[in-house]
């Protein structure tokens, strides 16, 4: 990777989050005024292995509805990517906030099942999709981020399908399961809760086995998609 510094372009506005891999930061850039979010990695190779797993499969992306990848540098040797500032925030934040009209959703996620389609012809599976990693723009435009666990076994437990979470799925690159867990986030947006959170992969199973989801005031015909 190049080492040059581009660290005197930005203006930090903001700290957006962190966590073990490091911090994400909101930037301006100098001359542009354009907003970027900029990845701070720790000085691990441990902290920064997923980090670059996303990079490198975003940068094959020039998709509308997933967050765009534009460069990276160097700052006294910690590593930074350059990513699209969504500034509309998530979809895990929009549910916790109020309830959102049955036909927002639906648009929201139509958008993603086509964008999602076109990421699996490219031999490319999320497998994290889920309301925090669903981020929107200025013009309330989903997009998928966090490209971590693309191609890889595991996830989060209440997005995960049964098979998976009970290791019968054998192919880590199995387009089915971002289908699942775009299932799911679908019946969180519309209901304001995920029934499998917090539940153990016994427990998600059995609630599947008895349909217990709460769907009495989604239509029966989304119900059918859910």
């Amino acid at each position: 990777m190049e080492s040059r510094s581009y660290i005197n372009n930005y203006r930090i506005v903001s700290i957006l989050g962190g966590g073990g891999y490091g911090q994400v930061f909101l930037a301006e850039e100098n001359i542009t005024k354009e907003r970027r979010a900029i990845k701070k990695l720790n000085n691990t190779n441990s902290d920064q292995r997923d980090i670059i797993h996303e990079i490198q499969h975003v940068a094959k992306f020039r998709l509308p509805n997933v967050v765009s990848y534009y460069h990276h540098f160097y700052e006294s040797e910690a590593l930074h990517f350059v990513m699209e500032y969504c500034a509309g925030g998530s979809l895990d934040s929009k549910i916790r906030a109020e309830k959102i009209d049955q036909s927002k959703v639906l648009e929201w996620i139509r958008s993603l099942a086509r964008c999602l389609e076109q990421v699996h012809h490219k031999g490319i599976v999320h497998k994290d999709i889920k309301p925090m990693n669903i981020l929107f723009d200025e013009h309330d435009n989903p997009k998928v981020g966090d490209f971590g666990m693309a191609n890889r076994f595991g996830g989060t437990r209440a997005y995960m399908s049964p098979g998976a979470l009970f290791g019968l799925v054998q192919n880590p690159d199995d387009p089915r399961e971002d289908i699942y867990s775009l299932g799911v986030t679908l019946l969180e947006s519309l209901a304001g809760e995920n029934p499998f959170w917090g539940k153990n992969p016994q427990e998600i199973y059995e609630i599947h086995q008895g349909l217990q989801f709460q769907l009495d005031p989604i239509p029966e015909w989304i119900q059918n998609i859910i």
